[in-house]
């Protein structure tokens, strides 16, 4: 009978902690479906017509612009936030975006703001602003760990761009502005870790470049074929090269 009890009662313990590990095991299961479950779409728009489909609310004017805020995206290798074809007012904020073939890809945009967007970990780059585009805003925002640069502008015809008061690290490089991309102001910045260049400006006209901090890159600023641009009053450190100036390039002010 003794002997009976003891199996019995070592049976029950046996249940009871298989019980136990089934129940943390459900809980972690269900602990990462709820994680998956935070994590947000990728936004894709095309025209004006869709944002209203893409999560954001606002009617798309000047002062009353589209907004879409505090989302959290894995791209999964496609563009975590793509926007093209539009002209409406949208603002972009307390956000983050990784893990996509770019973070932002804007094609053909106009009247679009960034604020506090975070942008990591994508094996190309960061934010790119590509052809078409007009009077786009990135500020207060982080860009970090991207396979290529941090930010890339390229034109042609991208004009009077923003890119203010954000932290950019440990990309290829950090700021590429080329081909065509003009009247740009880039300022009060802070770029280091790049295995390139912080600041990249080739072949573009009439960019201002101001107040930045560069540190720890190959290069801190560098130039090709630009002309009419000033590079004033950045703070330059611990590069390989501070300033590097090439190419065939008229009327700068550095």
């Amino acid at each position: 009978m003794k002997i009976r009890k003891k199996l019995f009662l070592v049976s029950v313990i046996i249940l009871l902690l298989l019980s136990i590990v089934n129940q943390k095991n459900g809980l972690s299961e269900n602990q990462n479906e709820n994680l998956s479950k935070n994590l947000d779409p990728i936004v894709v728009v095309n025209g004006n017509g869709g944002f209203t489909g893409s999560g954001f609310t606002g009617f798309g004017t000047e002062s009353q612009p589209y907004i879409l805020e505090n989302k959290v995206i894995n791209g999964e290798f496609s563009h975590c936030i793509y926007i093209s074809n539009t002209d409406a007012h949208f603002i972009i904020r307390n956000s983050i975006v990784y893990n996509g073939s770019h973070g932002v890809y804007l094609d053909n945009v106009t009247n679009g703001k960034f604020i506090n967007v975070t942008s990591h970990g994508n094996p190309n780059s960061g934010i790119l602003i590509y052809q078409n585009c007009e009077n786009i805003q990135y500020i207060n925002s982080t860009i970090y760990n991207n396979n290529a640069n941090g930010f890339y502008l390229y034109g042609p015809f991208c004009e009077n761009c923003l890119i203010q008061n954000n932290i950019i690290y440990n990309n290829t490089k950090g700021i590429y502005v080329y081909q065509g991309a003009n009247f740009h102001n880039i300022t009060d910045n802070t770029l280091y870790d790049h295995s390139q260049i912080g600041i990249f400006l080739h072949n573009v006209v009439n960019c201002t470049v101001t107040g930045n901090i560069a540190y720890d890159n190959d290069e801190g600023i560098a130039t090709s074929n630009c002309d009419n641009t000033s590079i004033i009053d950045n703070f330059l450190h611990t590069n390989n090269d501070g300033i590097r100036l090439s190419g065939n390039s008229d009327n700068n002010n550095v």
